[in-house]
């Protein structure tokens, strides 16, 4: 399997349920096709660096998945058809990949990064 990252950017004017509707159908076209859904990071709604079909802000998601050469075309054929999906990207970030082990790998690094910023508000504590 291949792991791959899409980021897509929905209408930000859909309410909680549509959003969720979204994300679900996307996970779902993954989980079809054999796919495995690693990491979906919802980052919220943020500002465009510039407009695209006249919205200023959309609501971003990252997804992280392991799944064959054909899975991110099918993704992508849902996403152009789906009208609250405003624009996306996809990335292969490894041609062999294992879905446990990168769930492993993405684990760590987020408690790591944790630990780290505990550990330097300590230290900012101690010299004050």
């Amino acid at each position: 399997m291949r792991l791959y990252e899409t980021m897509y950017l929905v209408n930000p004017r859909l309410d909680n349920e549509g959003l969720s509707n979204i994300i679900n159908k996307l996970n779902n076209v993954i989980k079809k096709n054999n796919g495995v859904i690693i990491k979906v990071d919802e980052w919220g709604k943020r500002s465009l660096a510039y407009k695209i079909m006249k919205f200023d802000t959309a609501y971003y998601v990252l997804l992280y998945y392991c799944g064959d050469s054909e899975t991110p075309s099918k993704l992508q054929r849902v996403m152009k058809q789906e009208d609250g999906v405003i624009k996306y990207q996809t990335i292969k970030l490894k041609d062999e990949a294992d879905p446990d082990a990168v769930k492993a790998e993405m684990t760590p690094q987020q408690n790591t990064e944790e630990n780290k910023d505990t550990v330097d508000q300590s230290e900012i504590g101690n010299e004050a």
